[in-house]
């Protein structure tokens, strides 16, 4: 993929859906931050929050999730999205706060596998980012697979007040592949 594809879907994506993944877990100047207790407590009660912790429970019993309940299953993308929130919060206490965001279903094949006709982003933790050499146990895990990913390191900022983005602007800020 060369930098100007992999910068027409960071924009095209970030512009469509960049705004539902400000993350919960950064503190707010006035407020706690969405892993404190009061956050906790007032998160609780959501079905987003009830969706997270079943799939977090399953993440760490090490054993495979299936499917959210159907009164719990996402309706809409927005509701998926505030379900990833809420488990990013649950993850951020085992792996560090949020390092970076990752796209998936990225090609016209994988979406129509997944019943999408869209990108999605997703969070990538502190802790889950490793350097070769690694060696990983296979217990730790839950259908162990390797899947190729091309990660970039950003030298400059895309803020939102700077949308929408030309394919150059993208490009331009990507340090490192």
């Amino acid at each position: 993929m060369t930098a100007a594809a992999l910068a027409d879907i960071i924009r095209a994506t970030w512009i469509d859906q960049g705004d539902r993944l400000m993350t919960a877990t950064t503190p707010t100047a006035t407020g706690p931050t969405a892993t404190s207790p009061a956050a906790v407590t007032a998160a609780a009660a959501t079905p987003a929050r009830q969706a997270a912790e079943l799939i977090f429970e399953s993440y760490q019993a090490v054993r495979p999730f299936d499917r959210l309940p159907d009164a719990l299953f996402p309706k809409t993308l927005d509701d998926a999205y505030a379900i990833q929130k809420e488990l990013h919060c649950l993850l951020s206490s085992l792996w560090g706060p949020l390092a970076g965001y990752k796209l998936a279903y990225t090609t016209p094949v994988m979406q129509e596998r997944a019943g999408l006709n869209h990108p999605v982003l997703g969070g990538v933790f502190q802790k889950t980012i490793l350097r070769s050499p690694v060696v990983l146990n296979f217990t730790e895990y839950v259908n162990l697979g390797i899947e190729l990913e091309v990660g970039v390191t950003l030298g400059q900022d895309l803020p939102p007040s700077g949308a929408p983005y030309s394919r150059e602007s993208v490009a331009a800020a990507v340090a490192e592949v």
